[in-house]
């Protein structure tokens, strides 16, 4: 068994790190090892955490006014999302004003929102409704003495029966994964 084995086995491990040693056992050296990273930020990056950090705040926020608009009681009213996405612009130093493709914040404002509206859709028209339950959990799963397993879960979503599903958020897509657990 090598050192960098050795040093897998004995820490915490989440599915980034797991990704970053298949990618590249180096990578994971360089990066995990020796707390090695590179340089360069990455604006696109930026877009992608500012998308997830606005949806998160935009859901926690209006938790019972997304279950109400679930349920069918009301029309779910996404105009604060303007506010919340300008915020986390310029917590990144990004201009709202920009309009080049990739800093189009009018493009993001309606990214987000047609992303809320789908999602509420979505869950509304589901044989079984799932409302969002729990944002941004933690987790950790001993693996045995040594080794944890962590993450985070963006969003889990529960049924009024107890049923629950884990939803990540990626670039303002959702990816459901039904496994439904009681």
């Amino acid at each position: 068994m090598t050192i960098l084995h050795v040093h897998i086995l004995k820490k915490e491990l989440s599915s980034t790190k797991l990704e970053t040693y298949f990618e590249c056992p180096m990578k994971f050296y360089f990066r995990y090892y020796l707390k090695l990273r590179p340089q360069i930020k990455s604006r696109l990056l930026d877009i992608g955490t500012i998308l997830h950090n606005t949806l998160e705040e935009f859901y926690g926020i209006n938790i019972s006014e997304i279950r109400d608009a679930i349920d069918g009681k009301c029309e779910l009213d996404v105009s604060s999302l303007d506010e919340l996405l300008r915020n986390s612009f310029e917590k990144f130093g990004l201009n709202t004003d920009i309009k080049e493709n990739e800093f189009d914040y009018e493009k993001y404002l309606k990214k987000l929102k047609d992303f809320i509206r789908t999602d509420i859709y979505n869950m509304k028209n589901e044989s079984e409704k799932f409302y969002p339950y729990k944002l941004e959990e933690d987790f950790i799963v001993s693996l045995d003495e040594n080794t944890k397993f962590i993450g985070r879960i963006d969003r889990v979503d529960r049924t009024n029966s107890g049923k629950i599903r884990r939803v990540e958020l990626r670039d303002a897509e959702v990816e459901k994964y039904n496994q439904e657990h009681e």
